[in-house]
């Protein structure tokens, strides 16, 4: 569906408008179709694709080396060098940029397209989730973390984090979460569970990939637990492959009241990240929906590109809470 629904963009995009394309993963036959189409009707075309690890580099050459063969300035298709860390780190963001889209029901301008989605065959058979809306303060905020990308794609050492809010509303952080060509010590999950007050009317519900990891990820872990000592209701989704020692912290969770949920990765696979906030946070009674390509470890926060949204009182927030029950009676 989420492929299908990018496709579908694509193909409405006018001439003279620009895309831009942010992916770890791209090898998915129609959407590469879908660039080339765009290309060559007039649509401008920018496109970044990770190339850090031997994975990457084996998924995404084709789709690389077409696009090289077919762009002319002023489109583009750069790759990404993620040195920070020369074991593993990498560009693991998925989102795409609209100037423009003229769809049968009217024109959108300003389209933000972000997703927990690479552009794969073998993701669309996992559990994943998007976000499309039109907000010019969020569109040039996802720009200018593109630009910057650009900038620092061979080496990413003085990438700076940043968070930009559009409007009142929505947040975009964009990881990984250094400053001065370090990590900066924060955790920003971390600090969204934090602002949590009213324990006996908060609620936090958590589906999880995979990449709950590390130290990093015990902590996560370990103060959904605290918050559920104290009075909240905490629920989490995730898989069986995450981190033993998560697993370890997640039944003490458990334990403590918490629902949890361990799929068999061998069954099915939850690729979203996503965390779901209903309390008094920030001392009000509000309504939050965390959502995008960061993953709960180490790398995710200290090394990868990434993005998370942050949507307080939208109307996606129903949406995601009933995908949530569903997944909790279904799987």
């Amino acid at each position: 569906i989420i492929m299908d629904s990018l496709v579908k963009y694509l193909s409405y995009t006018p001439k003279g408008a620009v895309v831009y394309i942010n992916v770890f993963l791209f090898s998915y036959p129609p959407v590469v179709s879908a660039v080339k189409a765009a290309y060559v009707r007039g649509v401008q075309m920018k496109v970044i694709i990770d190339s850090s690890r031997d994975d990457s580099r084996s998924e995404n050459d084709a789709t690389i080396k077409l696009l090289e063969s077919t762009f002319q300035s002023p489109s583009e298709i750069l790759t990404t060098d993620n040195e920070i860390d020369a074991t593993w780190a990498i560009n693991h963001s998925k989102y795409v940029l609209f100037s423009e889209v003229d769809l049968p029901r009217g024109i959108a301008k300003n389209v933000v397209f972000a997703t927990s989605h690479n552009f794969t065959l073998g993701q669309t058979k996992m559990i994943q989730d998007a976000v499309v809306m039109t907000n010019k303060a969020l569109y040039d905020a996802f720009v200018d973390n593109w630009e910057q990308l650009a900038t620092y794609a061979k080496d990413m050492q003085d990438y700076q984090y940043t968070v930009k809010d559009a409007g009142d509303s929505i947040t975009a952080f964009f990881f990984p979460r250094r400053k001065d060509g370090k990590w900066d010590g924060g955790d920003t999950i971390l600090d969204q569970l934090a602002e949590l007050s009213d324990y006996s009317k908060d609620t936090v519900r958590v589906f999880m990939a995979s990449t709950w990891s590390g130290a990093r990820g015990v902590n996560i872990a370990k103060a959904l637990t605290d918050l559920e000592k104290k009075g909240a209701r905490v629920e989490v989704i995730t898989m069986s492959d995450i981190d033993a020692s998560v697993i370890t912290q997640l039944n003490v969770l458990s334990g403590a009241g918490g629902y949890v949920k361990i799929m068999d990765v061998n069954k099915e696979v939850d690729h979203s990240k996503v965390m779901l906030i209903k309390g008094v946070w920030d001392g009000s009674m509000q309504r939050i929906v965390l959502m995008g390509s960061e993953n709960y470890g180490e790398g995710a926060l200290k090394y990868n590109n990434n993005f998370l949204l942050r949507l307080r009182n939208s109307s996606l927030f129903a949406s995601y809470w009933n995908y949530y029950e569903k997944l909790k009676i279904t799987l």
